[in-house]
């Protein structure tokens, strides 16, 4: 009777383990992650956007909200035309544009570029310009998703803009005086010094330097001198001839020193 009892237990234990062993080698259902939450594009009312001013100018620099619930910007320009992405971007900065400082869109930004990511996201960099002349290191980018419906906003424009676009020097005068210029910072004979060809533009102490001062129209171009591994970059009043900014640039990127309008 004992014997019996035991092997019985032997066998019940034994079916119990080969059970267990089947379970395990057994397939498993994969566990499934949940869905992603649907993206809700909003007003920019109710999308409650996340606001930073800019400590000189007084106007939004950056905006954002959740990716999850975007600004829209309207299904019916949603990057289907020949103007890929900017449509979109152009619509909302021209109903929102005064947050950044723009007064219309359509008149002060120059579209630069357009990039996307493989997950849908679009951005557009566009350029702060004024009568057609660009406000130097001024920009606004635009980030989308693939619908068009904005997710950041972030850069800088020069407000209220007011000057003549008119310059009192023309570009061979300002080169002239650049070549003197870039000869007296680098210590050669002024034959020896070549300069690119000047590019109209509009100076921003404000914004380039942090520090108080008016806009100005200014010539924009580059010095060197062959051979020599170090130039400059150069911004000249376009009204006085005055140098505002001068970059020196080495070539091998070692050294960037900035001269400002009292050569300091």
């Amino acid at each position: 009777m004992k014997a019996f009892k035991h092997h019985q237990v032997s066998k019940t234990l034994t079916v119990f383990l080969l059970a267990t062993m089947l379970l395990g080698m057994a397939p498993t259902s994969p566990v499934l992650a949940g869905p992603e939450p649907p993206v809700t594009p909003r007003g920019f009312d109710q999308a409650q956007p996340n606001l930073v001013q800019h400590s000189a100018t007084g106007k939004v620099s950056f905006l954002s909200v959740d990716a999850s619930a975007p600004i829209s910007t309207g299904a019916g320009l949603r990057a289907f035309d020949a103007n890929g992405y900017e449509n979109s971007a152009r619509l909302f900065l021209s109903e929102h544009g005064e947050l950044f400082g723009l007064r219309d869109q359509r008149e002060e930004l120059q579209m630069l570029r357009q990039s996307s990511l493989e997950n849908g996201r679009q951005f557009v960099r566009f350029q702060q310009t004024y009568n057609g002349v660009p406000v130097m290191a001024v920009e606004l980018n635009v980030q989308m998703d693939e619908d068009g419906n904005v997710i950041t906003v972030n850069g800088e424009i020069l407000p209220d803009l007011v000057l003549s676009t008119d310059p009192q020097f023309s570009a061979d005068e300002i080169a002239s005086q650049a070549r003197q210029l870039a000869a007296d910072y680098l210590g050669m004979e002024v034959d020896l010094v070549s300069v690119s060809e000047p590019e109209l533009v509009i100076y921003s102490p404000q914004l380039l330097e942090s520090r108080d001062g008016e806009a100005r129209l200014a010539w924009q171009l580059s010095a060197t001198v062959e051979g020599l591994p170090v130039g400059y970059r150069m911004v000249l009043d376009a009204n006085t001839g005055d140098s505002l900014m001068a970059y020196e640039e080495s070539w091998n990127a070692l050294s960037v020193r900035i001269y400002d309008d009292g050569n300091a």
